[in-house]
């Protein structure tokens, strides 16, 4: 199984997000607001935003940042066949990625867009460095 985010696990183009946008159902979370469609591909493709109103722009390459990382995270458990794009909100910004995540995880749970083999919420930072010499 590969938690990597590779370019054709995105979504790239402003008339693929203009198509999630348009056809997609909504959900929203503490922190982040979901769409998604069935994908007219079949492929799994995730996307993310921030609103351009919501912070400057290091603050909204940070929230990129964070939203990137839990799609990582979640894109091998998810089912086959849907474009999501997530937004983050603007209270979103002030968190951690690990709320991010929670908050991404619970929302594709609660939309059963996750594999049944899925292992439930975990956040476990990387092994440290020390842990695999040691």
């Amino acid at each position: 199984m590969s938690f990597g985010y590779p370019k054709s696990a995105r979504l790239r183009r402003r008339e693929e997000f203009n198509y999630v946008f348009s056809k997609g159902k909504k959900a929203r979370g503490k922190y982040v607001k979901m769409l998604y469609v069935t994908s007219p591909d079949g492929e799994t493709r995730i996307g993310v935003a921030v609103g351009k109103k919501q912070a400057k722009s290091w603050a909204r390459n940070r929230g990129r940042r964070m939203l990137k990382e839990a799609a990582r995270r979640l894109l091998p458990w998810l089912k086959e066949g849907y474009w999501i794009v997530f937004l983050l909100s603007t209270s979103g910004l002030a968190k951690g990625a690990r709320e991010i995540y929670f908050d991404m995880a619970s929302l594709c749970k609660q939309e059963g867009l996750m594999r049944i083999e899925w292992p439930g919420i975990d956040f476990t930072p990387w092994e440290n460095k020390d842990e695999k010499n040691g």
